[in-house]
């Protein structure tokens, strides 16, 4: 299923980070260049927001859907510059 893709921007990341999530790997390059990570990464809560727009705009926007309580098998690593699709 192909639900688009999202540009994630390093902008976008500061942006969102600062605002809900604001660890310096989210915030902050230069000091994220000696985190585990290498580098500037995507706050799981913004990799989800991405996901759930991508979703709705490409799925379920055709359906009336109930929202389940939980989500498995999410893995987090959105680096900045990387397409989310």
């Amino acid at each position: 299923m192909n639900l688009g893709y999202h540009p994630v921007s390093e902008e976008e990341i500061i942006r969102f980070a600062s605002e809900w999530d604001s660890q310096y790997f989210h915030t902050d390059p230069t000091a994220a260049l000696e985190s585990y990570f290498g580098g500037l990464i995507a706050s799981g809560l913004h990799t989800l927001s991405i996901f759930q727009r991508l979703s709705v705009r490409g799925f379920f926007e055709h359906y009336d859907v109930i929202a389940g309580r939980r989500f498995g098998g999410c893995v987090f690593s959105t680096l900045s510059g990387q397409v989310m699709f």
